[in-house]
């Protein structure tokens, strides 16, 4: 594999202009794969709902994250835009708010991103918010043994934090992509796709490897 980029997608929710959730999955997402902070990172945000504290949201993420951030209309907009332009082998695509739990993951970035180079099938591997049990879109579960680690291959190609084989999700999963409003646009059109599959970090009831911290502020948004 020649390279590897991070894209960090988010969008002006009702905590912008504050960056504090996109910073701390950046920091959980170092923490365990890029200590050094070598990997370049790439942002993508939509400007809504909250338009009005976009502008300044935008410029504290480049303050932050410095000139690859770009303004798109909506997660799939900047999914799609972000493959096409770029030339990288690898991408890690991540949502603004996740948190990597450290403690069930036990291999490094480079082993992860090697099962890519022996499985030729392999486009999309991703990190579970549960353990890994046939549930919700994950139909079916098929333990698999790979060079480096054991994974599940699933039917399930889930926003979650994953990355993707660049060229191959290019060919194979891209042209069923279509930008849409909010979030939609992606796991809906590929979750119809027939032989289209993805592989789950660890083995059948391996713990979650990721927690969702709820970037979106529904709660506090109930309680205001």
């Amino acid at each position: 594999m020649k390279t590897i980029e991070l894209h960090l997608f988010t969008n002006s929710t009702i905590y912008a202009p504050a960056t504090e959730i996109i910073e701390n999955t950046y920091e959980s997402f170092k923490n365990v794969f890029d200590p050094n902070g070598e990997i370049p990172v790439y942002v993508w945000c939509d400007s809504r709902p909250y338009i009005e504290t976009s502008r300044k949201y935008i410029l504290n993420l480049m303050s932050v994250f410095g000139d690859n951030v770009t303004r798109v209309r909506s997660l799939s907009d900047g999914y799609i835009r972000a493959i096409k332009r770029s030339d990288a082998d690898i991408l890690f695509m991540l949502e603004h708010d996740w948190e990597f739990q450290s403690q069930n993951i036990d291999h490094t970035l480079e082993q992860i991103v090697d099962e890519f180079r022996h499985n030729e099938d392999m486009v999309h591997f991703r990190f579970n918010r549960r353990k890994n049990e046939v549930k919700g879109s994950d139909h079916w579960l098929e333990e698999t043994q790979g060079k480096h680690m054991t994974y599940c291959v699933t039917p399930s190609m889930s926003n979650n934090p994953h990355i993707i084989h660049r060229k191959r999700y290019r060919k194979r999963a891209l042209p069923y992509l279509k930008v849409c409003k909010g979030s939609q646009g992606i796991e809906g059109p590929l979750s119809r796709v027939d032989g289209l599959n993805s592989a789950l970090y660890g083995s059948l009831e391996h713990p979650r490897t990721v927690k969702h911290t709820n970037g979106r502020g529904e709660d506090r948004k109930k309680n205001r």
